[in-house]
């Protein structure tokens, strides 16, 4: 993402509001090349699950803050 983000001028968050735009959609768009790795995706994916939604601010705090909003983000469109 990040490669793709400086190679257009704009902020990863930019990449990833655009991936999440098209999956809404797009449902079986296949964005596996940006999905996290396992480790990550399996202990963001509990802390959503384990959320009252899917909102960010709230497993953000829940993880400590160990994992970025864009991290957060990428998890949440494969969920």
């Amino acid at each position: 993402l990040a490669e793709i983000a400086e190679a257009r001028g704009v902020k990863e968050e930019t990449i990833i509001s655009h991936l999440e735009k098209l999956k809404a959609k797009d449902p079986t768009l296949d964005l596996s090349a940006y999905k996290p790795k396992e480790e990550i995706f399996k202990i963001v994916s509990n802390a959503f699950k384990n959320s009252k939604d899917t909102k960010l601010s709230p497993v953000f705090h829940a993880l400590g803050g160990k994992y970025s909003y864009e991290e957060l983000r990428l998890v949440r469109l494969f969920l």
